[in-house]
């Protein structure tokens, strides 16, 4: 029974060593990394909130195709799955169109991280995250089902 103890211990000892000590470590890693996304989320919208909505006007399909087309595309090439795209009503503010998106997708981790470096950069648009939700899949793991909450902003060129 000694002997037996001690390899069960020993057992325990090198899983708690090679997986539930590296398993902390990334959880730590990841909290600290939600916690920097959710402070600059913080910040656009701290900055945003000094702009004032001043009217509501209809935008074309084409533009608004254009736009989330680049979105599309930004997502495929980091392995995004899209489940839901959800364009909400177009407001005015001085110069700029804000057109507010809602995303569902899914997406590992980094993939994630990756799509919002990509949104930054493209032409069409700028693009704020206004808001998002991480939920872990219990089926498909590593994957995690997102839910995101976007302002695209455009140049208003009805503006004389």
């Amino acid at each position: 029974i000694t002997s037996a103890a001690a390899g069960l211990f020993s057992l325990v000892l090198v899983l708690g060593i090679f997986v539930y000590v590296p398993m902390i470590a990334e959880q730590q890693k990841l909290t600290g990394q939600s916690m920097f996304i959710k402070d600059e989320i913080q910040k656009g919208k701290s900055i945003l909130a000094n702009t004032k909505i001043k009217e509501v006007v209809q935008f074309t399909r084409q533009d608004q195709a254009g736009v989330i087309d680049e979105i599309t595309k930004a997502g495929e090439f980091y392995a995004i799955n899209f489940i839901a795209i959800s364009p909400q009503e177009i407001q005015k503010s001085q110069d700029l169109l804000r057109l507010p998106l809602l995303l569902e997708i899914e997406a590992e981790y980094q993939n994630f991280g990756k799509f919002l470096s990509a949104l930054d950069q493209l032409d069409q648009t700028v693009i704020t995250v206004d808001n998002f939700l991480m939920e872990k899949q219990s089926i498909n793991l590593p994957l995690l089902r997102i839910k995101l909450s976007l302002s695209l902003y455009l140049e208003d060129n009805d503006n004389g």
